[in-house]
């Protein structure tokens, strides 16, 4: 029987600014960093009505990924100035709809919100 080797990215969705922690599987095998104190974090406004919103943290972030509700990515901004702590966030024609905002910082550590976009 051939050994499958499965990599789940799986966000555990909390909401008012707790980390969800990122998790790899290979087989029965779960590793998972440590987590530090709770971050502040700011994704305002929040209901969005012109596609434009700021993210902004106490605790410098390298990678935001926004998705949509069915997991497409529809933002990406990597490798982020190494002290960024508040940028913002330039939709282009986003639907109305939900949102997963995916914040990622050092030691594979990340931080989701919800986003509505109306």
């Amino acid at each position: 029987m051939k050994q499958i080797l499965i990599y789940i990215s799986i966000l555990t969705i909390m909401i008012n600014g707790i980390y969800a922690q990122q998790q790899n599987f290979k087989s029965n095998n779960t590793t998972i960093a440590q987590v530090p104190a709770e971050i502040q974090l700011s994704v305002y406004p929040n209901p969005v009505t012109d596609n434009n919103f700021v993210i902004k943290t106490d605790v410098p972030f390298h990678k935001v990924e926004v998705l949509n509700i069915i997991g497409n990515m529809v933002f990406k901004a990597e490798n982020l100035s190494s002290d960024t702590t508040e940028t913002k966030v330039m939709l282009e024609n986003a639907e109305k709809g939900f949102y997963i905002v995916r914040i990622s910082f050092e030691g594979n550590k990340v931080l989701v919100k919800k986003l509505l976009v109306k």
